[in-house]
């Protein structure tokens, strides 16, 4: 085989691995639903993303751990920012909660809380390519991505205690 014929089945391969996992990760698994507690529904990130997300940031710990003195030699300390940032991403996406109850609905992040109570709610967007979910309140709102367990019945919940129209985009 000639060196051009391997580089084009690498990269052939590569992005062949790269679709399969995007596809896996996901991918809509049954039985994972919104653990109840009395009044209030907790929407946990999926466990397959969970998994993603820690592994990337152990990975990236590991790097940055490893070659922590080529990462702080004076001229590149900048370099040591490519794995933290990595593993603060890893985490962020392994972490996180959407909780509905009677009062209203909170997305909890690695780093912020923001609650919006279902009377403020105006308006609910679906963008059905992207696969996410947008709330407004007035100048607040956030929106609900794909990580969380449940979409559509967390969709259902939003609309239900709302009582607003759902826009489709």
């Amino acid at each position: 085989m000639n060196p051009q014929t391997n580089g084009i089945l690498w990269k052939t391969i590569t992005v062949a691995v790269i679709v399969f996992v995007t596809r896996w990760l996901l991918e809509e698994v049954r039985g994972e639903e919104p653990k109840i507690f009395h009044d209030s529904r907790v929407y946990g990130v999926r466990k397959r993303i969970q998994i993603a997300g820690f592994g990337a940031a152990g990975i990236f710990a590991t790097v940055a751990i490893a070659f922590h003195r080529e990462f702080t030699t004076p001229g590149e300390l900048w370099l040591i920012m490519i794995p933290i940032s990595s593993v603060l991403f890893g985490i962020w996406l392994a972490t996180g909660s959407v909780i509905t109850n009677d009062r209203g609905i909170t997305k909890k992040a690695f780093f912020a809380s923001r609650s919006i109570d279902w009377d403020r709610i105006s308006g609910v967007r679906l963008y059905e390519r992207q696969r996410y979910i947008e709330i407004l309140a007035g100048e607040d709102k956030f929106s609900i991505d794909l990580r969380f367990v449940a979409h559509p019945d967390l969709l259902d919940q939003i609309l239900r205690h709302s009582k607003v129209q759902l826009e489709r985009k």
